[in-house]
């Protein structure tokens, strides 16, 4: 605002210049909030475009792969290159849309939460290694431009080989062809919900065979901490947090079924408040979150970033024709499958609290 000199002015001569002022400046800022908000609806016309063309694209490729036409699939894959991936399947390789993939990982991501607390690690290969924690791995300090010192480091490893999950639906023909685009990302999400409550499970319960190794498979002589407990107590919860890491404190939580968690909520102190915190939804401090693969009485109190998720992010979709039932409902069996692996990389990283 220009400065205003009071001398010989009237006090209506300095009201109308300052209201003068502020229409100016009000205008300027009415100019750039306009040009902003033209430049912004442009950006969601193009990435609305992008959008609106990507599910075009992948519902083509997905009718020829409903009908086994490859030859239509080869065809758009040199027509529209930029929106393909070349990804390995078991057998020859397959040309996937982006848009597939990609919806399908937000829509995972969506119905659980596995995916957003592990760290999630995308690989090529469908075996690998990585470094143990604390193996290895050593800081020294030395003069400058001194050799370092002489050691005996280990060099433990985790390896990984990714497995195959594939979810299955039936759709049918007459549906896919009436209903358009929009029926893609309904299927979409019906198969990345069955891919999601799959790994959702095996988080916990899975054995290592032919798929990941979940939480209940590890013991305390892989260095996993155990509590057993005939009442759960305060002492007991206080325990589990002493017996972490502080960098593994930072991002710890209590995982439990609903049950356990709804019987945590209820426990008190001797004044008869609540250690649950309804506000924060924590407990002492530590977020809690549910999992019903997990049996009654049991708590796993741990970082979960110490849990990695190998992932080729080979999203693809199958088709099955066969059976004189499906043959007769004109349907047709839909697989979407993946290769992945799951590993606690820090076993000490965890405490399982469990009933005697």
């Amino acid at each position: 605002m220009a400065d205003i000199t009071l001398e010989n002015k009237t006090p209506e001569e300095i009201y109308n210049q300052i209201v003068k002022d502020l229409e100016d400046k009000l205008t300027g800022k009415i100019d750039e909030v306009v040009n902003e908000k033209i430049r912004l609806q442009k950006q969601f016309q193009i990435a609305s475009s992008d959008t609106n063309r990507a599910k075009e694209i992948t519902y083509k490729w997905f009718i020829a792969k409903l009908y086994g036409r490859y030859e239509e699939i080869d065809k758009l894959g040199k027509e529209y290159p930029e929106v393909f991936k070349q990804v390995t399947t078991t057998g020859a390789p397959a040309l996937v849309p982006y848009y597939f993939i990609e919806q399908i990982i937000k829509k995972i991501e969506e119905v659980t939460w596995h995916r957003k607390y592990c760290s999630v690690l995308k690989v090529q290969s469908a075996r690998g290694w990585v470094p143990k924690e604390g193996e290895g791995c050593v800081a020294y300090w030395t003069a400058e431009g001194a050799a370092p010192p002489p050691s005996s480091p280990t060099y433990g490893q985790i390896d990984f080989t990714t497995y195959e999950l594939k979810a299955r639906t039936y759709v049918s023909e007459k549906l896919v062809e009436t209903a358009g685009i929009d029926i893609i990302d309904h299927l979409i999400y019906l198969l990345a919900k069955a891919i999601a409550q799959e790994e959702f499970k095996v988080l916990i319960t899975g054995n290592g065979t032919n798929k990941w190794k979940g939480l209940d498979a590890y013991t305390e002589d892989d260095g996993m901490h155990v509590i057993t407990y005939t009442t759960l107590t305060y002492d007991n919860l206080i325990d589990a947090i002493k017996m972490l890491e502080p960098d593994d404190l930072v991002s710890a939580t209590w995982i439990a079924n609903k049950q356990t968690i709804a019987n945590l909520y209820k426990m008190k102190d001797a004044t008869g408040r609540p250690y649950f915190d309804p506000e924060k939804k924590t407990i002492l401090g530590y977020e809690v979150l549910s999992n019903s693969n997990i049996a009654n009485d049991m708590i796993y109190f741990g970082n979960l970033k110490r849990y990695w998720i190998f992932d080729q992010a080979n999203y693809t979709v199958e088709t099955e024709r066969g059976g004189d039932e499906l043959r007769s409902k004109s349907l047709v069996g839909l697989y979407a499958r993946n290769d992945s692996d799951g590993k606690l990389t820090l076993p000490s990283s965890f405490v399982r609290l469990v009933k005697a």
